[in-house]
């Protein structure tokens, strides 16, 4: 199939006579005949509408889970973490196995919101707003748990990098505990950040409908967005630079908490096998719980229109490929252990199968191996409870993979005098309930107060026509439009289409005519739009260019002034300046100036601030009118002309303003 599209999130365009052929084959992204009027309604009356009983009734069960890992949070910090069912030999057990579970719960919404962009995969359009709400709140979670571990958290600031009392002592940038708190942080900023410019034009169309405190609290957070043509340009050009920032993150952040394990000379943990492994089952569980998330939802908030079957289908099939991987990964694990000939590793592996946790270890494969074995056939696929159940199950699962790993490994070390088992506490099992009720929590009430599905995206993904092929090329020989103040001033010319086509179509008949396009404002990005406008190309990607660099040789100069110069300190024997240990560190502050940049790059240029209030949004561009605004350099267009032109395009509605600024 021949198509046509561009690197951007707007409307995909696809040769005459090709739409036929694929959609023989696969059923609609989103069914019902939706209008982009339509998805607004639709997203938004669950938000408009008073609180269901059953979200009260989930909300309730939420908080009280929250409030019993509240208290058995507290009561560990008062007394210690001799409430924990620790001992010497086992120093690390339920709280490290929950910090690598939400971890790798939140990897899907980064696949999702990021990768799955790249990759041009528009099914992810009705989940990715979600996924992302759900990668904040379980990196959340997961952040929990080493704080906790501390056993004093309110110490926790010692492990950043700053001027302290305790004379030129420094953390040391050569721990890959270290390399965890930089890996989780820049994941979290980088990932709250790209979900909330993705958030940006939903929260202008609910500030559009919404009326009072309401309104209030909506203008504020929607900084000034309008729907502007230039506005919608960099925008995605911000969302694909943070996408692709955020792709080797994803890769970055569990093999960093993979090396939490591998560095260590603990049979069962001391393997090449583990940055990989970690990562694609992170991704594994992480879409089992967006399937899990995306079912409820679907049901309960009457969403079968916009997740459909195809949907679906498409994260059946990602589950059941990563589930591959994995049992993969765990039968390498065991031909590994026997062909190394090491009698260490060998009794490692057979103690997990065969030993007193070998229960565990069965869970573990019952549910990652063989049950999303059943979603290659179809009619399983097809059953909507039975796809729930694999969820459910999966993460059942990649919970009992980190317990096997952590706990079995260190069990059964090497001295069999210090061998001995481990059990829970009721304090640590209130702290995992509590941790479930934290994001499930937050969750609910992201799905109450702001619109978990991206309306902005869906509606590139409904205004697509079968046939839409835009014969008339852009206007030649024309200089790209450069801002100017005096181009906003005078007698402006307003048309209202009620498709993308008549905008895009009367665009480029203005610039034939001689008439200068002012801007365009749209309820999403539209295809073609900017060059019909003559706009020219974001320079975003230089700014983020420049403050990745920056952000990679501060991080490297400072942790060779720390590690080297002002405090050496001897690691194991290693090199002061052991340039490949400082690398994890340096890359996440990269990422981390990148990414910030980047978004402060798209506010500045943009012109948004918290409740900005520049140029209006003409009314209904935020839901489902293009308008177009142009303005006469001169007597050569008469209004006659001008009203003609609007005509020939099918303008729904047209009027004049004079614009002062």
């Amino acid at each position: 199939m021949v198509e046509m599209q561009v690197p951007r999130t707007g409307i995909v365009l696809d040769a005459p006579g090709d739409h036929d052929t694929h959609a023989a084959h696969e059923p609609p992204l989103i069914t019902g005949g939706k209008t982009p009027a339509d998805v607004t309604r639709d997203v938004c009356s669950p938000l408009e509408a008073g609180p269901t009983r059953l979200w009260w009734f989930a909300f309730g069960a939420a908080l009280l889970a929250l409030l019993v890992g509240a208290v058995c949070v507290t009561y560990q910090v008062a007394v210690g973490i001799g409430t924990w069912g620790l001992n010497r030999t086992v120093g690390w057990a339920f709280d490290i196995t929950n910090f690598v579970f939400w971890v790798g719960i939140g990897h899907a919404g980064t696949l999702i919101s990021a990768v799955l962009l790249l990759m041009r995969q528009r099914w992810r359009t009705s989940i990715n707003r979600s996924a992302e709400a759900m990668t904040i709140f379980a990196v959340m979670c997961a952040g929990l748990f080493p704080l906790i571990h501390m056993g004093r958290p309110w110490l926790a600031h010692w492990v950043f990098p700053y001027p302290n009392m305790r004379g030129p002592l420094w953390v040391n940038f050569r721990s890959p505990l270290l390399w965890d708190v930089f890996a989780i942080g820049t994941y979290f900023t980088i990932s709250a950040v790209f979900w909330y410019i993705g958030l940006l034009p939903d929260l202008a169309t609910v500030r559009d409908r919404a009326r009072g405190l309401r309104r209030r609290v909506f203008t504020f957070f929607s900084l000034g967005w309008n729907g502007s043509a230039r506005t919608w340009a960099r925008w995605e050009m911000a969302c694909l630079l943070l996408a692709a920032l955020a792709t080797p993150l994803v890769v970055s952040v569990h093999s960093v908490v993979s090396m939490d394990f591998a560095t260590a000379v603990i049979p069962g943990w001391h393997t090449t096998v583990f940055p990989p492994y970690f990562v694609i089952g992170a991704v594994f569980s992480g879409f089992a719980m967006v399937l899990t998330l995306m079912l409820i939802a679907r049901r309960v908030m009457a969403l079968q229109d916009y997740i459909t079957p195809r949907h679906i289908n498409a994260m059946c099939k990602v589950v059941v490929f990563t589930g591959s991987i994995v049992g993969t990964a765990y039968a390498m694990e065991l031909f590994i252990a026997w062909y190394s000939g090491s009698p260490y590793e060998q009794f490692a592996f057979a103690n997990r199968v065969f030993g007193p946790m070998g229960w565990a270890y069965g869970i573990m494969v019952g549910c990652n191996v063989l049950v999303p074995q059943l979603l290659w056939l179809k009619r399983v696929r097809a059953s909507v409870a039975a796809i729930f159940t694999i969820s459910l199950l999966v993460n059942v699962g990649m919970w009992f993979e980190r317990f096997v790993i952590i706990v079995t490994s260190l069990q059964r070390d090497f001295l069999p005098s210090s061998w001995t088992g481990y059990a829970p506490t009721l304090i640590e099992l209130g702290t995992l309930l509590g941790s479930f009720g934290l994001f499930f929590t937050c969750f609910l009430l992201f799905c109450r107060f702001l619109p978990m599905i991206a309306m902005a995206e869906v509606r590139a993904v409904v205004a697509e026509k079968p046939h839409a092929h835009h014969g008339e090329p852009d206007p030649e020989g024309t200089e790209p439009i450069r801002r100017d103040a005096s181009a906003d001033i005078g007698l402006m010319h307003y048309a209202a289409f009620d498709a993308a086509d008549d905008l895009l179509a009367a665009t480029r008949a203005a610039r034939r005519q001689g008439l200068t396009v002012v801007d365009a404002h749209t309820p999403h990005p539209v295809h073609g739009l900017d060059k019909a406008m003559g706009l020219r190309r974001s320079r975003l990607p230089f700014v983020t260019l420049a403050c990745g660099a920056a952000g990679a040789a501060l991080a490297l100069r400072f942790q060779y002034w720390t590690s080297s110069s002002d405090w050496p300190l001897d690691v194991g024997g290693k090199p002061f300046d052991s340039l490949p240990a400082f690398v994890p560190v340096a890359f996440e502050v990269m990422v981390l100036l990148a990414g910030l940049g980047t978004a402060g790059a798209l506010l500045v240029r943009s012109r948004l601030r918290p409740g900005g209030s520049g140029i209006p949004a003409p009314e209904g561009c935020t839901d489902d009118r293009y308008v177009l605004i142009v303005r006469r350099h001169d007597a050569s267009a008469s209004d006659a002309a001008i009203d003609e032109l609007w005509s020939r395009h099918a303008a729904a509605d047209r009027w004049t303003e004079y614009r002062s600024c």
